[in-house]
């Protein structure tokens, strides 16, 4: 594959974030995971889980959906941002 990093879309009522955000970089050890959170929503709770891992960045500049067409995953819970891929 080209694509070498997986974004992930998370809200805040996504329950374990702290454990599943871990496990899906150790499942996928080749790809960067790509944490955006809601723009409304702290980002503390997400820089605190990537500062455990290595391949864990978080961000939510920019536009959503150049970050939706170059992920090759997409997790989410009820985000409409989702629904512009």
């Amino acid at each position: 594959m080209s694509r070498s990093y997986l974004l992930a879309i998370l809200a805040a009522r996504v329950l374990n974030k702290s454990k599943m955000i871990p496990a899906l970089e150790r499942v996928f050890p080749n790809y960067t995971l790509v944490v955006r959170p809601n723009q409304v929503e702290s980002q503390d709770v997400y820089l605190k889980i990537a500062a455990r891992c290595e391949r864990v960045r978080v961000t939510n500049k920019g536009y959503v959906v150049p970050w939706l067409m170059a992920s090759i995953v997409l997790i989410h819970h009820g985000l409409h941002g989702s629904s512009r891929y």
